[in-house]
């Protein structure tokens, strides 16, 4: 099973690329809580592992783990995406520039298990997506 997405930003796909590439500016983004913090450790490369750690204020803490099987600047990433719900699922991201110059983000979650693990993956990438396009106007205004 998999969950599949659009969502369109007004940035160039080098641009948006960027706001995935950069972890400092991923962990901006990522969640937007602030009882949450988002650490993240990765090597943003092919084979190059990566774990990202959702923290509560309470002490609860979340981690999805994984590695980036390909990645073509500014346009595609692939990782192998791991939680406490799933393992060795697909995460599949493309960058495509609309004609405004801007971005069509496709975002594929494949080899889902189950049909509650897809309506939960679509719930955490709404949220992540949501939170980017706040993140991408903030930046954009000041």
């Amino acid at each position: 099973m998999e969950y599949h997405t659009k969502k369109r930003f007004n940035l160039s796909p080098n641009e948006l690329f960027e706001d995935f590439s950069n972890f400092a500016k991923m962990q901006s983004w990522m969640i937007k809580d602030d009882s949450m913090r988002t650490n993240i450790n990765a090597d943003f490369s092919p084979g190059g592992k990566y774990h990202f750690e959702m923290v509560s204020d309470i002490g609860d803490i979340a981690h999805y783990y994984g590695e980036y099987t390909s990645i073509y600047p500014n346009r595609h990433i692939d990782m192998v995406w791991n939680d406490g719900e799933v393992k060795d699922t697909l995460v599949t991201l493309d960058f495509v520039e609309n004609e405004r110059h801007g971005t069509t983000l496709i975002l594929t979650h494949a080899n889902l298990p189950t049909a509650t693990a897809v309506k939960h993956h679509k719930e955490f990438w709404k949220n992540c997506l949501e939170h980017l396009e706040e993140y991408v106007q903030k930046v954009n205004q000041a």
